[in-house]
């Protein structure tokens, strides 16, 4: 306060004479029209410099802000570049993508292609890893394919990755049938050779022949009916009324590189008749 009041009395006869020069100024633009013209002029002039100043500090500041935006953006738009890219060159290398996608039309299902990233070999509890998740719209229990027939179920799901449990683990069951034969089964597999599994449950009235085809029944909400499996191999009557059937697979899980993950469309519409016939029954 003291340094205010020090200011005030060293430069008082300038701050009187501003002020007088200030009055005079306002009384001649108040009392002379082409003087007051002038004024006005000067001081919109003058206010409309200041406001553009203003306006190019407020951009600069906010320089930070809209890169980061841009920054942004452009990485969204890489990201869809190279998905798009990938689109493309997965295309090019499958060349019986249009092929499966008729056969997906005419059973009434969509899929997602997906990439096989890993398969461990583990003895009996094999897995495979491909690179779509829950983000991609995959969920567990969907059935996953290849051009060459049936590979698995998910098992797993995160949000970029999913886990597919193939025919060739022990706790894979495909309900099948044998094409032409209304002879239907499970495909089940006990370890060993890799491309070979068995068809459990066919009973031994039905006419099995070396080299028919194996096909998914349909009766279940996972895979729809008639999607390869494999062929019959060899088979012999058991001691019960079933056979005993060996099916050459006709995916070679040695070679896998892409596969497709159904949606299924009637699946939820199957399950829930499935589970109000289940609540009836109680």
């Amino acid at each position: 306060m003291n340094t205010l009041l020090q200011f005030i009395r060293k430069f008082s006869n300038l701050i009187l004479f501003l002020l007088l020069e200030l009055v005079c100024l306002i009384l001649v633009a108040r009392f002379n029209v082409y003087q007051g013209f002038q004024v006005n002029t000067t001081c919109g002039s003058l206010i409309g410099g200041m406001n553009s100043v203003r306006t190019d500090v407020n951009q600069y500041f906010s320089l930070t802000e809209q890169n980061q935006m841009l920054a942004e953006h452009n990485s969204q738009l890489q990201g869809e570049i190279r998905r798009l890219e990938s689109r493309l060159l997965q295309i090019e290398n499958d060349t019986n993508y249009l092929k499966r996608k008729a056969f997906a039309d005419e059973k009434k299902y969509t899929f997602h292609t997906a990439r096989v990233v890993n398969v461990r070999r583990d003895n009996f509890k094999n897995i495979i890893t491909i690179d779509k998740g829950e983000a991609d719209g995959i969920r567990q229990d969907m059935g996953v394919i290849s051009s060459n027939g049936v590979v698995g179920i998910v098992s797993g799901v995160t949000e970029h990755f999913s886990l597919v449990l193939p025919i060739i683990n022990i706790d894979s069951k495909t309900s099948s049938i044998i094409k032409d034969k209304k002879g239907t089964g499970i495909i089940t597999w006990n370890g060993g050779d890799i491309r070979k599994a068995s068809m459990e449950q066919v009973p031994n009235y039905i006419n099995v022949e070396e080299g028919d085809s194996v096909v998914t029944s349909g009766y279940s909400t996972i895979f729809p009916a008639g999607i390869n499996i494999g062929k019959v191999e060899s088979f012999e009557k058991g001691n019960d009324d079933f056979y005993e059937i060996t099916v050459r697979l006709s995916q070679d899980y040695s070679s896998l590189m892409f596969v497709d993950v159904i949606d299924f469309g009637y699946s939820a519409e199957i399950q829930e008749l499935n589970s109000k016939i289940k609540e009836d029954n109680k």
